[in-house]
């Protein structure tokens, strides 16, 4: 009686810790998504900052001539 009690408690604790595991991989693989699509927002944000700053170089330049 007693060693199926710690028996099925000790499944208990494996189901738990594989349940905490599971959560915890899909929350960081979520979390590294939501990094990526930022990154890449910020990227094309500084390709069009870089556009527009290289532009303005230019007529700047033609200024000076």
């Amino acid at each position: 009686m007693i060693s199926q009690v710690i028996l099925n408690t000790s499944e208990l604790a494996t189901w738990a810790i594989t349940g905490v595991i599971s959560i915890t991989c899909i929350l960081l693989y979520n979390i590294l998504r939501s990094l990526q699509a930022t990154q890449k927002e910020h990227s094309e944000e500084l390709k069009e900052h870089g556009i527009t700053l290289a532009s303005h170089e230019e007529k700047i330049n033609a200024l000076k001539q």
